[in-house]
């Protein structure tokens, strides 16, 4: 017959030193927007024309309370997402 383990199992997501929170899931929520890296160059902000600022600025507003699992299944020409490669 097996000895019972009286070693007390640690908590889980806490350690002596460290406790962790769980991991949020990004894709229940909606986006949030920042232009902070925005770099000069041909295609920045600053160089678009007012309307093209202004339909910049419509579509987030469109997007500001769909979580990120919603915009992903959306048609990428409707308020859907687009990758760009690098």
């Amino acid at each position: 017959m097996p000895k019972k383990n009286n070693i007390p199992q640690p908590k889980k997501n806490k350690g002596k030193s460290f406790s962790s929170q769980e991991a949020i899931d990004y894709d229940d929520r909606p986006p949030i927007f920042s232009l902070e890296r925005l770099m000069p160059g041909h295609y920045c902000f600053s160089n678009l024309e007012q309307k093209d600022k202004a339909a910049f600025a419509e579509s987030i507003f469109k997007r500001r309370n769909i979580p990120w699992k919603e915009i992903k299944n959306l048609p990428r020409h409707g308020l859907g997402i687009e990758k760009i490669s690098k």
